[in-house]
């Protein structure tokens, strides 16, 4: 008998397969971890470029990998930590999607945590702009949290000091 055989005469273990090839986003949160790593030439432009698929494939209705504030937050370390030139544009570019999903759907989560990621990326970058950009970081998470309440929100000491680091760097 073929492949086409054994699918009609087992339909359910055929299904079985396919849900147990889709990707997750526990599949690609694991992938992320593992661009996290230090020594890992690309890994910020890999990142992205994940973040990006999960994305893609969560709006074209595959809800199982919608991605998570955790998988935000570890793309955005790998850009911090990549020290790459641009590193700052691009974080700044995944705390806005963050935002935006935050924003937008109820069960998503937020903290200050993303945000001062972000402040300390410009703070690293030696860019002539580095402070005025934290410092819109920094408007932000103000506004979001004086519209919200969310106290995970509040800019906490972390935040003033990066924000600093950003005035002195």
């Amino acid at each position: 008998a073929d492949a086409a055989e054994d699918d009609r005469e087992y339909p359910e273990i055929s299904a079985a397969a396919e849900d147990d090839l889709k990707p997750s986003v526990d599949h690609f949160l694991t992938v992320l971890f593992a661009y996290s790593a230090p020594i890992i030439r690309g890994a910020a432009e890999i990142a992205q470029s994940l973040l990006m698929q999960m994305e893609t494939m969560y709006q074209a209705g595959n809800d199982d990998v919608k991605p998570t504030y955790r998988c935000f937050i570890v793309c955005l370390d790998i850009l911090v930590k990549s020290g790459e030139r641009d590193a700052a544009v691009k974080a700044e570019q995944v705390l806005d999607r963050l935002e935006d999903m935050y924003l937008n759907d109820i069960n998503s989560e937020l903290n200050n945590y993303g945000y001062n990621l972000v402040m300390n990326a410009w703070a690293r970058s030696g860019d002539k702009i580095a402070f005025t950009k934290a410092q819109k970081i920094m408007d932000r998470m103000h506004t979001v949290y004086n519209d919200t309440q969310n106290e995970a929100i509040r800019p906490d000491k972390v935040s003033y000091t990066a924000l600093m680091n950003a005035l002195i760097n």
